[in-house]
């Protein structure tokens, strides 16, 4: 409503292979991760958290079939978004599809289906990462304990100043504008 008052049309698109930005992005990431830590992880192993250290040794058993694939699926996710925004100024998405978690959770369920909270945390911001579109997050809503909720909008290679100027414009009429969340503690 708040883009609709600022003269913004708002359409919906489709970006049908969006879904395989996940498995891409996880084969690349794991596969450079670990291509470019593997030397200190060699002599400094014990200055990496147990998490992260599990996290770069996946990447030791990324074929790179698996990766050339991911490659390909990122130029084609690329050509895809890159088809969609020929029509819009920008694509706007939630910044994450959960509320803010709690630190201690490590899990969430969203339409039935239970994924680590990282993963739900990068979900929909984890494509535009992928294709390299910049991208910006800014406040939309409160959930019911207080704690904000992003709008992602996500732009074209090289017009960042375009994304600020609709974020900045947003922030100007949101009902968030003069609203803040409750401290901690």
């Amino acid at each position: 409503q708040a883009l609709a008052g600022l003269g913004v049309r708002v359409e919906e698109v489709r970006l049908p292979r969006i879904r395989h930005a996940g498995p891409a992005t996880f084969a690349i990431i794991t596969a450079e991760s670990m291509a470019y830590h593997e030397p200190y992880l060699k002599t400094r192993a014990s200055e990496y958290g147990a998490d992260v250290r599990a996290r770069l040794l996946n990447g030791q058993f990324v074929l790179a079939t698996q990766y050339l694939k991911a490659q390909r699926a990122r130029h084609v996710l690329r050509a895809d978004v890159d088809g969609v925004l020929r029509g819009v100024d920008a694509l706007l998405t939630p910044t994450t599809p959960i509320p803010a978690p709690r630190t201690d959770e490590r899990d969430a369920t969203v339409e039935g289906a239970t994924d680590d909270v990282r993963a739900w945390l990068t979900r929909c911001t984890r494509p535009f990462n992928l294709t390299g579109h910049p991208a910006l997050s800014v406040p939309c809503g409160l959930t019911a304990s207080g704690l904000p909720v992003g709008l992602q909008l996500v732009g074209r290679h090289f017009e960042e100043a375009t994304l600020l100027r609709l974020g900045r414009a947003y922030e100007r009429v949101s009902p968030l504008r003069d609203r803040r969340p409750p401290q901690a503690g």
